[in-house]
């Protein structure tokens, strides 16, 4: 198998830090359950026992957690992005 991501065991524990604190900050379990259509207890299980080991299969194959309303772009545009905004900065100090 090919990994997609060689960093994942950081990219997992990463995302599994982000799902806990987005927990904890934005919603009870009671909240989530009732959305999700489960008991308490069943949403309690997925976050405990069960999400860390998600976030690996996520990670493992190349996906990262991304909050709603950001977005997510390759290295690759943010480097042409960076490249750009350094060539006008660079014109506008020279007068060009």
């Amino acid at each position: 198998m090919e990994i997609l991501n060689p960093n994942w065991p950081e990219s997992a524990r990463n995302n599994h830090s982000k799902l806990l604190q987005a927990v904890s900050a934005n919603a009870t379990y009671d909240e989530i359950a009732t959305e999700l259509g489960a008991s308490k207890a069943t949403v309690s299980r997925l976050i405990t026992e069960h999400s860390e080991a998600y976030h690996k299969l996520l990670a493992l194959m190349g996906f990262k957690v991304v909050p709603h309303g950001h977005e997510c772009h390759s290295k690759e545009y943010l480097d042409s992005l960076r490249f750009f905004a350094l060539r006008g900065v660079e014109q506008d100090v020279s007068g060009e």
